[in-house]
């Protein structure tokens, strides 16, 4: 966290690139993720009178946290200092307290609320929507319009839950070990399926990486006052 503070340079493209993607400079989320499910230990029992006052603070904390993101989230852009001199390090933390939150047994308001079925759904789908959603974003061209963003948000919903229900699902549930053992009695596609899958996975990715080629290739101006991306498009080849 505070190396991603002091290494930030402002209007350098490639820095702040860097700091923003880089897994080194983001294993901080990481790191802070795995201590939180290495030592917070809410299931210990603490004395009755005290239940209800800790889980008041806890969600005091919770809700604070909460407030914390949406704040970033709504006022920061990618190119701002402050999303890399303290945004970075206060979502993590945020989002560590709420998680740890959550995980108390003895949770009031916020922990029910996330427990609704409609959070605990999109939990179970978060990761997927999370990976499908920068290829279909960057395929899709989203920033550069309104009805661009809400195409590349509806695909990546379909998308991700098709995978999720005849992919991740049947894979959690040994189908890949099935299918490996079964493969000589199955049908010669059926045989193939998994390698057409990965296949298109792969297909997938490569194209997405020679979009974003092509994005990187132009004169990118970012108005971080504003908050907006514009794209210069050259019009002669040197």
């Amino acid at each position: 966290m505070i190396t991603t503070a002091l290494r930030f340079a402002q209007d350098n493209e490639t820095r702040t690139n860097f700091l923003y993607l880089s897994t080194i400079t983001r294993s901080s989320g990481l790191l802070l993720g795995a201590a939180v499910a290495l030592l917070w230990r809410p299931w210990r029992k603490a004395p009755n009178r005290l239940v209800l006052a800790r889980s008041l603070v806890a969600d005091a904390l919770a809700i604070a946290s909460i407030v914390v993101i949406g704040v970033l989230m709504a006022t920061v852009h990618v190119a701002d200092a402050r999303l890399y001199q303290g945004g970075l390090a206060a979502t993590t933390i945020s989002s560590a307290v709420i998680i740890a939150v959550v995980m108390r047994p003895n949770g009031v308001l916020v922990k029910k609320f996330f427990s609704q079925d409609l959070f605990v759904e999109i939990g179970r789908r978060s990761y997927g929507l999370y990976l499908w959603h920068w290829p279909i974003f960057v395929i899709i061209d989203a920033r550069d319009s309104g009805n661009r963003l809400a195409i590349a948000f509806a695909a990546t919903v379909i998308i991700n839950e098709f995978v999720y229900r005849f992919v991740e699902i049947p894979a959690r549930q040994g189908a890949l070990g099935n299918w490996w053992r079964n493969r000589p009695r199955l049908s010669a596609i059926r045989r193939r399926l998994p390698v057409f899958i990965a296949s298109a996975m792969v297909a997938l990715l490569g194209f997405t990486g020679v979009k974003v080629v092509g994005i990187e290739a132009r004169d990118l101006a970012i108005d971080a006052s504003t908050a907006n991306v514009i794209f210069a498009v050259p019009t002669t080849v040197v």
